[in-house]
């Protein structure tokens, strides 16, 4: 349903396969939890949300609550998709969640610009071209 890759040790990417079911979305929060407390170091997150989304709103707060934990350093999100665009906008304007560092775009170019803006030099080195091919075909 969903891939964690590490692009460097402070940034993630997260790549939707498809949307999940309630059950689905609520094991990617308990995972993801268990990788913000099994990590030393703050991180940034982007997310892919091309394929698939998450779509209950009860599991988009609890991801909500998580963007509080500490080893969460900010995070973005990017689709045109018009249902990811919805349900993205409703993670990010959770009152849970802070907006400065936690945005949503239509175009991975924009979400990579707002990652570079929140922490300079985050997404040096990495090939995006080859990162968004191999994952949008995955």
């Amino acid at each position: 349903m969903y891939t964690f890759k590490w692009l460097s040790p402070q940034l993630l990417l997260i790549t939707w396969l498809r949307t999940p079911t309630t059950k689905g979305a609520s094991e990617f929060v308990n995972d993801f939890k268990q990788l913000l407390e099994n990590t030393t170091e703050p991180f940034f997150i982007i997310t892919d949300l091309r394929k698939g989304r998450i779509i209950d709103v009860r599991i988009l707060e609890q991801l909500g609550k998580l963007s509080q934990h500490p080893h969460w350093a900010g995070s973005t999100a990017f689709s045109q998709n018009p249902v990811s665009s919805i349900f993205a906008d409703a993670f990010t304007h959770s009152h849970f969640v802070e907006t400065a560092n936690n945005m949503t775009f239509d175009r991975p170019e924009d979400a990579i610009a707002f990652l570079e803006k929140i922490s300079p030099k985050l997404t040096d080195g990495i090939d995006w071209d080859s990162v968004l091919a191999i994952e949008h075909h995955s």
